[in-house]
């Protein structure tokens, strides 16, 4: 505003009032709330930035194991006693060709063992060990360098991420690929046998990945690419979820296993390391 009144002391004491009066102050409170505001916008935006990193990082992580599990995941078919005729899924767990199932899909005295590889491969195969207290079947193919899933010593913990591949309904026959589902590990605790063809009792490991009809044999892979468990057809009555036979408890009961004549290897896919806390407890251990 001009010197109206041309006194120069008048008009500074007018500026320095206006800095004081209640309209500057209102004027302090905006430019502060403004500044909270912008600064909570700009942190927001870059937590949002930094999860969508994780977010797409570990969809890309998942993918890559995906992709693996499924070359790793078979198809199986086979006769007995010339009238029965089963199928389910199982695990290729070494690149030679050797494969884990389950006995509710290749049982004692199967013949005619056909096995579905992803792409609409098939290749016959032979019985090697069948042990129906385990659940547990271990059959080979004539085979080099295959894709194989390494097998996981300990027993994995509730809450850790689970994946599963299924031949449910013969997909492997039909689309030429399993079916590839992720959950959490929900429960660790013993199963009864129930009877039937399921005979298994003892240690299960329960998980909320798909487990439908043909998903028995098939492998529960842990976080590490590692297969943790073998599906089995047993439930607990009072839980009802998709359960599987821990290749801890395999490894050191089933024959081929526990006397290497199956050389399968342990150690966690790459790329999939183990995270730091679980290196931690195993040190502890």
């Amino acid at each position: 505003q001009p010197f109206a009144d041309k006194d120069p002391v008048m008009h500074v004491r007018r500026v320095i009032s206006c800095f004081r009066g209640p309209r500057f102050l209102r004027h302090r409170i905006y430019l502060s709330m403004a500044t909270l505001l912008l600064g909570a916008w700009f942190s927001q935006a870059c937590v949002s930035h930094v999860s969508a990193q994780e977010t797409a990082s570990e969809a890309s992580a998942v993918q890559t194991l995906a992709e693996h599990c499924l070359k790793c995941a078979v198809g199986i078919s086979c006769k007995r006693d010339g009238y029965q005729s089963f199928f389910g899924t199982g695990a290729v767990i070494t690149a030679d060709g050797y494969i884990i199932t389950s006995t509710t899909v290749v049982p004692p005295r199967a013949e005619e063992i056909e096995v579905s590889f992803q792409g609409f491969v098939n290749r016959p195969a032979k019985l090697i060990e069948a042990n129906e207290t385990l659940e547990a079947t271990i059959i080979k193919v004539e085979a080099d360098h295959l894709p194989f899933l390494p097998l996981a010593r300990e027993i994995p913990r509730v809450g850790e991420p689970a994946y599963t591949l299924s031949n449910a309904n013969n997909v492997l026959r039909l689309s030429g690929t399993a079916s590839f589902s992720r959950g959490l590990i929900s429960g660790i605790y013993d199963v009864q046998n129930i009877g039937g063809e399921s005979l298994y009792a003892g240690q299960a490991i329960e998980t909320t990945a798909a487990v439908n009809p043909g998903s028995d044999g098939g492998p529960i892979v842990n976080e590490l690419g590692q297969l943790c468990g073998v599906i089995s057809l047993n439930v607990s009555a009072a839980r009802w979820q998709g359960i599987g036979v821990p290749t801890k408890v395999l490894l050191e009961q089933l024959s081929a296993l526990k006397n290497s004549a199956v050389k399968a290897t342990h150690d966690p896919l790459p790329g999939r390391a183990p995270p730091a806390e679980l290196m931690t407890d195993l040190g502890r251990q």
